[in-house]
């Protein structure tokens, strides 16, 4: 496919049957003509993934008991096609006004994982200790008729987890792959949920980069922002178990940060429980706390930058790693895709596109802790 040159756009709007008692099956019919444009968000930090509203226009209602699968075509100046969907939302009607024989009105989009987000446990769910978290998180996803990517992981969980009376299910997933390192449940383009390690912000090769000159295809404006401001200078960590209470606390105290507490003159903070310590004694399960909240004081000091810009579709998604080479204004850049706004036209399709950067902090941490 040409991406740099002329396209011949369109979006399709298709019905797909929704049957929760066969799992991975999630079945196409036939498209709908009634949807006229609107707009989809797609990010790495909402608790759904995916979302966003479609306007409608026809003689009946859309039916809200199915979903609906968007999907980009485009044909390039040498007659290639090329097809790919972008979501597949359940759709929740909103207000709709009936005019003679037409009705109208707009649907509010959601991702599949609403299925995990509106159920909930109907008594306290234990996870036995040693329980393969992944494997868990992947079985609760399965049993609600969602297919996953077939995620894997060693870890166990090292002590059994309750989780209360009507949590919800996706709270519960999410909880589990946090505690084998892995990043929240996000819903894929075919409406299945995808569950992977997290990722650093700049370890991975570009799937993309975006380039100015003659065969550009982002817009001229890009914008490029920091959080420096809110960084943290200090990380304040607990854990609780089998009667005894470990803490820990790392400080930015170096006098060449400008993040550092000497510099500012005062503290920002992060405060966490943690639940999962490695080590079999509790000299091992400190000196591990120690070292988690050391990890975390870097992580939350390293500087983020942001750089949103627009341009027409490519395949990318939130957490794919992506470049900007500007030579025009200076700028070359790497980082990871967090969100992604796309804007539905009767013709084609628009795309913003935000994405992050962190730097190593490279500043000396101050680190104690100890038990009570």
């Amino acid at each position: 496919m040409i991406w740099t040159g002329y396209r011949e756009e369109s979006i399709a709007y298709r019905r797909v049957r929704w049957a929760p008692g066969r799992a991975g099956h999630l079945d196409e019919l036939e498209d709908y003509g009634m949807f006229t444009g609107g707009s989809i968000e797609l990010s790495s930090s909402s608790e759904l993934g995916a979302s966003g509203s479609l306007s409608f226009s026809g003689a009946a209602l859309p039916d809200t008991s199915d979903l609906v699968r968007v999907y980009y075509r485009f044909a390039d100046e040498e007659g290639g096609a090329y097809e790919e969907a972008l979501g597949t939302f359940f759709a929740v009607l909103s207000d709709p006004t009936h005019d003679m024989g037409t009705v109208s009105g707009s649907v509010t989009l959601q991702s599949v994982l609403r299925v995990l987000k509106k159920g909930r446990c109907r008594m306290p769910y234990n996870v036995p200790r040693y329980t393969n978290a992944v494997e868990r998180a992947a079985d609760i996803a399965a049993d609600a008729g969602i297919p996953t990517n077939g995620p894997a992981a060693p870890y166990r969980v090292g002590r059994g987890v309750c989780f209360d009376f009507g949590t919800d299910w996706l709270e519960v997933c999410n909880s589990l792959l946090s505690s084998a390192g892995f990043a929240p449940c996000r819903p894929d383009a075919m409406g299945g949920v995808v569950m992977a390690p997290r990722g650093s912000a700049t370890q991975d090769a570009p799937v993309w980069t975006f380039e100015d000159g003659p065969l550009s295809i982002m817009k001229p404006e890009v914008v490029l922002a920091n959080d420096a401001a809110d960084t943290a200078n200090a990380v304040h960590l607990r854990y609780e178990g089998e009667g005894r209470t470990l803490w820990a606390s790392a400080y930015n105290d170096d006098p060449a940060s400008p993040a550092s507490r000497l510099a500012r003159g005062y503290e920002v903070s992060v405060c966490e429980k943690v639940t999962e310590l490695a080590g079999a004694t509790w000299g091992e399960k400190l000196s591990a706390l120690k070292e988690e909240a050391r990890a975390r004081l870097v992580r939350e000091t390293a500087g983020t930058e942001y750089v949103e810009w627009e341009h027409p579709w490519v395949p990318l998604r939130p957490e794919s790693p992506v470049g900007i080479e500007y030579r025009g204004s200076g700028l070359s850049w790497l980082g990871r895709v967090s969100n992604m706004r796309l804007s539905l036209g009767g013709d084609g399709l628009t795309v913003k596109t935000r994405a992050v950067s962190q730097a190593d902090a490279g500043f000396r941490a101050t680190v104690e802790g100890g038990a009570w």
